[in-house]
């Protein structure tokens, strides 16, 4: 899932916690990243893993290097149009 991008250190959100943005933030923890994760049901929030940060779902923490986003998130999200024009690499 990383390959080809150190993740180790940076600030990554992974935007949307159902099934893949779940997967994606533990793996994302795993190799070494400060993960923060959002979502539009607050309640989906309450499966993450200790010390993994929760936000709102329209909102990029200051500091983020990099926003995952789930697949069945869309293009016109406020989140991912946020991101698409704060998260150049």
């Amino acid at each position: 899932m990383t390959a080809g991008v150190d993740v180790a250190g940076r600030a990554v959100l992974v935007a949307g916690a159902g099934v893949s943005g779940l997967a994606a933030a533990e793996a994302l923890a795993g190799a070494g990243a400060r993960v923060t994760v959002s979502d539009d049901d607050p309640s989906k929030l309450a499966a993450l893993a200790p010390g993994v940060g929760r936000c709102a779902s329209d909102e990029i923490p200051d500091g983020t290097d990099l926003v995952v986003t789930s697949p069945g998130r869309r293009p016109d999200h406020a989140l991912v149009a946020a991101a698409a024009t704060r998260c150049r690499p």
